[in-house]
């Protein structure tokens, strides 16, 4: 689809214009289950990548971008403004750290570690969002071991 709307595939070649500019080409961003739980393989094509709930993070995302298009920022200025948004990773501005493994940001300022945007619950299972109730608050029985460490505190019960 990229492609056919002369789009570039990959991120970097992009460019860097204002995205008032009529010639600046759209930001191009993934969220979801598979594209969250490991963005590396895919990082290179997307200009960011919104990990956990897109509810609670996406009206942010639109806030941010609606103002730097309103500043006329670079592109690259209006990534690094996007990598404070909690949940949010620009894949451009980390790369791998000295174990191989792991991702280090190459900007100061951006934050080390960036952690998913969860919905908004409570012990009693409420959740303020669309979605059906979290594991572990009522309608879900068991979450296995190795991943009740990544819940928020509200969903492991």
């Amino acid at each position: 689809m990229l492609e056919l709307a002369q789009i570039p595939i990959r991120a970097a070649d992009r460019g860097d214009l204002p995205l008032a500019d009529p010639g600046a080409p759209p930001l191009i961003f993934a969220g979801g289950p598979t594209a969250t739980s490991n963005p590396e393989p895919f990082a290179a094509f997307f200009d960011f990548v919104v990990l956990g709930d897109g509810e609670e993070v996406l009206p942010e995302i639109g806030l941010v971008v609606a103002e730097a298009k309103a500043a006329g920022l670079s592109r690259r200025e209006l990534l690094l403004d996007l990598a404070q948004v909690p949940g949010v990773y620009v894949p451009s501005l980390y790369g791998p750290g000295a174990d191989g493994v792991t991702q280090v940001p190459l900007v100061p300022g951006i934050p080390a570690r960036v952690l998913r945007r969860w919905p908004v619950c409570c012990r009693s299972g409420i959740v303020r969002s669309r979605r059906p109730m979290p594991p572990r608050c009522a309608s879900w029985y068991s979450v296995p071991a190795w991943a009740a460490s990544s819940l928020p505190p509200c969903w492991r019960g």
